[in-house]
């Protein structure tokens, strides 16, 4: 339970951080930012729980 309030928090942190890079650069620039990281962040998380690695 612990990771899913712990990946709340740090989608969270990206979504505030996407949001003022979004009033800067633009709505889809926020979005196309967002995307990345929180794709990138899945593809390693069942990367690791596929090969075993739940947690450091």
């Amino acid at each position: 339970m612990q990771s899913r309030e712990e990946r709340k928090l740090v989608y969270s942190a990206l979504l505030i951080a996407c949001a003022v890079i979004a009033l800067g650069a633009g709505p889809l620039v926020g979005l196309w930012g967002f995307l990345q990281v929180a794709v990138m962040m899945e593809l390693v998380g069942w990367l690791g729980v596929r090969r075993g690695n739940r947690g450091c």
